[in-house]
């Protein structure tokens, strides 16, 4: 089932007043022009009858109110009560300023949140942060169509209103960058991109470990037009549907599970519809811990991701289905098991691809560059001297027999003259490529170079 999120926006009707504090730093506006006229301001604005916020580039704090209904919207300089079912923009609507969005929910409750603007509007880095409260969607794009009830949509342009003026970058509903961190708190929908044939460059979004509500839809894109790189960080949470792309296009994109419970996952789209949906190039999955119930490559699209294109990494144990490396090019799926190494009374928990042509030198490499990541400390300034099946270190291992019952003990030694071995290169270049939830990418990628 598609989630075309201007369905979810067309509710937005006229209501009572709110009050506003600070009234001198708000733009305050009950007409029908949706703040267009008031962008150039540098101020905020609230378009009330259509319960729109826009942040005009300007940093703002959402936190819940005493007031019944009400959400309060913050800034340095003012803060304004808005109604619950408003919709809030961190960028500016119909205006050719470039501007940053800075967002953070600590409590309340609104209808949506985007990073960039509405209609013509160009941010070029936004970050959302959602730590607690209850929101519908978060989109780290912004919203090219918005289908409002009572709004007059001759402010769009209808011109560049296509997939390929997204994919193009020449539509005029841009986001360079998209940050989006969820933290607590509770949204439906989550989207890296934007709204209809808008364009973002690149988007990120990192559900946080400590995260333990429920999401029905987290997409690393838009709800359609294109994202050009997305990545996906699902350390905790539920979520029901995981997938690169929703309705649209995107050049490549990387999901890592390190810790969530995923009930779908897809590398590219969910469905079976074959237009405006797809990766066009890489479409990593990478499973490093957590459950995942079902996980496939996902729908084609236009010229999207097919099963020879999308990559999958996993280790054993963390995908309920059984079959999984069928729907995959068995060439380009990954399967881990994790052994651990103790030293010095510290366990390092790696990962060692099963069934892998690996000379004994370079399974050595591999454990070596996580046992020292997992250890903090510099490749070029320690090495891991050996392996032992004891603590007391006498009884070296043979690597010929590792397998996913192995326990290792390793000693590592300070190096008096570092020197540049293909090994050391190796582990130095590979740890550079670690980040959040990146453990399984690392092992990926070291794979490839041998």
């Amino acid at each position: 089932m598609k989630k075309i999120l201007s369905v979810l926006l067309a509710f937005a009707l006229c209501v009572s007043m709110s009050p506003i504090v600070n009234a001198e730093e708000l733009t305050y506006t009950t007409d029908n022009n949706m703040c267009s006229a008031k962008a150039e301001e540098g101020k905020p604005c609230y378009d009330e009858t259509h319960k729109l916020f826009f942040a005009n580039g300007i940093a703002i704090v959402i936190d819940k109110d005493d007031t019944e209904g009400k959400t309060k919207i913050s800034w340095e300089g003012g803060e304004v009560l808005v109604d619950e079912a408003t919709t809030v923009f961190g960028g500016m609507h119909n205006s050719d300023t470039i501007v940053w969005s800075n967002i953070t929910m600590n409590g309340g409750k609104l209808h949506g949140i985007f990073g960039g603007g509405l209609h013509k509007s160009y941010v070029f880095e936004s970050e959302i942060t959602l730590n607690d409260g209850t929101v519908d969607f978060i989109a780290g794009g912004g919203a090219a169509y918005f289908d409002v009830a009572g709004a007059e949509d001759t402010d769009r342009d209808t011109e560049h209103l296509t997939l390929e003026a997204a994919e193009a970058g020449t539509t005029v509903t841009q986001v360079d960058m998209a940050t989006i961190n969820i933290n607590g708190g509770s949204v439906t929908d989550v989207f890296g991109g934007g709204e209809s044939y808008s364009y973002t460059g690149s988007a990120t979004v990192t559900i946080a470990k400590t995260y333990t509500n429920t999401i029905d839809y987290v997409t690393g894109g838009g709800s359609n037009g294109y994202t050009g790189k997305a990545e996906v960080y699902a350390n905790g949470g539920t979520i029901k549907v995981l997938q690169a792309v929703n309705r649209g296009k995107m050049d490549s994109s990387s999901i890592t599970v390190d810790g969530a419970t995923v009930t779908n996952l897809y590398a590219s789209a969910e469905g079976d519809e074959t237009s405006y949906a797809g990766v066009e190039n890489d479409a990593e999955v990478d499973i490093v811990s957590g459950k995942v119930t079902k996980v496939a490559p996902g729908q084609n699209g236009i010229s999207g991701t097919t099963k020879e294109d999308a990559v999958l990494s996993y280790v054993k144990g963390t995908i309920e289905e059984t079959g999984v490396d069928e729907k995959f090019n068995t060439g380009i799926v990954a399967v881990y098991y994790t052994i651990d190494v103790t030293v010095d009374g510290k366990t390092v928990k790696v990962y060692v691809p099963e069934d892998a042509d690996f000379t004994d030198e370079e399974n050595i490499t591999l454990i070596s560059v996580q046992v020292l990541e997992g250890l903090g400390l510099d490749p070029e300034a320690y090495e891991v001297e050996g392996y032992y099946t004891d603590e007391e270190l006498t009884e070296a291992f043979d690597f010929e027999n590792i397998s996913d019952e192995t326990a290792l003990y390793a000693k590592v030694v300070k190096l008096e003259n570092p020197d540049t071995s293909d090994i050391n290169l190796l582990a130095i270049g590979a740890l550079t490529l670690v980040g959040l939830g990146g453990a399984i990418a690392l092992r990926r990628k070291l794979v490839r170079q041998f």
